[in-house]
């Protein structure tokens, strides 16, 4: 299991706007992959997002969650593994962008483990938000 955070500065909200709706794209667009291997073996990797529910005073200009998990086949179909990856949240006060990430082995092709990690992530993220609000427009959040 790892935990990781990460705080981006940019030189304006604007870029941060564009850069948080940029991640949030590539993920869309990384939705369902496939790969294989030498052996003939099969991977099939999934993305999901959706918006992360921040609400209160300290309300962020925009966040959302996203997961991972993948299957792996053997040649003939049968089911090798079945596991899940990385779970972030992401949030956007004017020019910062902070990434929380943890991953395991939760499998979150299932919605109740989802809903699990939101809800753990969601308050981490909640105590962090005053420390952004230092990034918001004039006023502070």
């Amino acid at each position: 299991m790892a935990f990781a955070e990460q705080l981006g500065l940019y030189p304006d909200a604007a870029t941060a706007a564009t850069a948080i709706e940029e991640m949030r794209t590539s993920l869309t667009d990384c939705a369902e992959q496939r790969d294989g291997d030498i052996d003939g073996n099969i991977y099939l990797y999934y993305w999901r997002t959706r918006p992360a529910a921040l609400g209160g005073q300290e309300s962020p200009d925009d966040a959302f969650h996203a997961w991972s998990w993948y299957r792996m086949y053997d040649a003939h179909g049968q089911e090798l593994a079945r596991l899940g990856g990385e779970f972030f949240t992401v949030v956007r006060e004017g020019n910062a962008i902070y990434l929380m990430m943890k991953s395991g082995e939760s499998d979150y092709s299932y919605s109740s483990n989802v809903n699990r990690m939101a809800t753990v992530q969601t308050r981490l993220t909640a105590q962090f938000m005053p420390t952004l609000c230092r990034f918001a427009s004039p006023g502070g959040c």
